[in-house]
């Protein structure tokens, strides 16, 4: 991929607002809780939805990291009410990104 690859004006980009790129860099969190932020971000407002269907291989893949750190990041996101998790079916979830940041 070349630099004029990458531009804005050439499509696939991921719109994100301000308030939410200014309150997560005011966040604390780990490396791999933050990766695991930006790629539900990215599997969500990316394609103009809210929610995705991601296993833990793929967070496992896109981040990678092992399945069991995995896990433990994206529950402590949960806990913090930084993302949201849908049960849609045997051991599938759907997750999002809580953008209301005054609730993390």
């Amino acid at each position: 991929m070349t630099s004029d690859d990458i531009q804005v004006e050439n499509g696939n980009y991921t719109r994100i607002h301000n308030a939410i790129l200014e309150a997560l860099v005011r966040a604390h969190f780990s490396p791999l809780e933050f990766c695991i932020i930006t790629w539900i971000i990215r599997q969500t407002y990316g394609y103009h939805r809210k929610y995705d269907t991601i296993s833990i291989s793929q967070f496992a893949k896109a981040t990678r990291k092992s399945h069991r750190a995995v896990v433990t990041a994206i529950k402590n996101l949960l806990e913090l009410g930084v993302i949201e998790r849908h049960h849609i079916g045997a051991q599938t979830y759907q997750y999002g990104f809580n953008k209301y940041s005054e609730n993390w």
